[in-house]
């Protein structure tokens, strides 16, 4: 494998890794409110 592409595989893992924590925060948000909700 050539060093660039192992330097592009790991911007690529990193672009990934950005998604999943966002979509990961989305749903934290969401089922924070959910609770909330269920709460009052």
């Amino acid at each position: 494998m050539k060093l660039g592409e192992m330097s592009n595989c790991r911007n690529e893992m990193n672009a990934q890794n950005l998604f999943l924590n966002d979509e990961f925060g989305h749903f934290k948000e969401f089922s924070a409110k959910l609770m909330l909700n269920k709460v009052n």
